[in-house]
């Protein structure tokens, strides 16, 4: 990491605000999260942050829902997947399933590349 990166990611970890951004950010992932659709059947972007791009796609054929995501080193990620279920949900090793409420698998993961999958 670059001395401007660790700057960055201290200023994150210790500020007073720090929390409250977390929190804000948590607010406007969920709210994109919850986004209707439509006719959709795929998608993907990417973004640069501080320590990487951050980036995904997902597809929706058959029933099926499909996400890929990477994770930049030294990053964590939450990761909301569309699901009726438990049991209708599949996170790849790596991925820690918290809790799946409000039709979404909520998934907590570390660096790399992941791809989850739903039916339904």
């Amino acid at each position: 990491m670059t001395g401007e990166m660790t700057n960055l990611r201290g200023l994150l970890e210790k500020s007073a605000g720090a929390d409250l951004l977390r929190k804000m950010i948590g607010f406007a992932v969920q709210r994109l999260a919850e986004l209707e659709v439509g006719g959709l059947t795929s998608a993907s972007g990417h973004v640069d942050s501080p320590l990487g791009t951050v980036s995904s796609d997902w597809t929706r054929k058959q029933g099926r829902f499909t996400l890929r995501v990477t994770v930049p080193a030294g990053a964590t990620a939450t990761v909301f997947v569309p699901t009726a279920t438990r049991r209708s949900v599949t996170g790849p090793a790596g991925a820690h399933l918290e809790t799946v409420s409000g039709g979404y698998a909520k998934f907590t993961t570390g660096s790399g590349t992941y791809v989850f999958s739903s039916v339904g």
